[in-house]
């Protein structure tokens, strides 16, 4: 019988998730640098819809009255981190501006190209995890 990676250990429905660093170049470019699928060690996975919301009021009215100005989608990353396997969003999070990112989960395939939003490291549930979040800059994205 082969060696067969747990379902908890891969993300539930998660079949393959590929992250890749981008820099920019002077002319507004990207330049690809080497990708890293996140399979195997990925603890959690979160797409969320965002509004951004400005409370629109006049001075004399004291009850807020909050109007979407925006949406977008965060992608939330988070991974184990490990000796062996290094720590690539951590490397990532904190050395480049822009990824592209690409994960295929209940037979929807969702990719892009992302601004990073922040990265941050914590333990939780006894192990020590590093949690990119993620933010589509409007160049490519397709949930499909």
């Amino acid at each position: 019988m082969a060696n067969q990676l747990p379902d908890w250990l891969t993300g539930a429905g998660v079949t393959a998730i590929v992250v890749t660093p981008l820099t920019v170049n002077t002319d507004g470019t990207f330049t690809v640098g080497t990708g890293q699928s996140l399979t195997g060690h990925l603890d959690e996975i979160t797409l969320e819809q965002v509004n951004t919301l400005q409370n629109i009021t006049p001075l004399d009215e004291r009850q807020d009255n909050e109007v979407i100005v925006g949406s977008g989608t965060t992608l939330t990353l988070v991974e184990i981190l490990s000796k062996v396997n290094g720590c690539f969003l951590s490397a990532i999070g904190n050395s480049t501006d822009y990824v592209q990112a690409g994960f295929a989960r209940g037979g929807h395939t969702y990719l892009g190209t992302f601004v990073i939003r922040r990265y941050r490291e914590s333990i939780r549930r006894g192990k020590s995890v590093g949690e990119l979040v993620i933010s589509p800059c409007g160049i490519g994205v397709s949930y499909v």
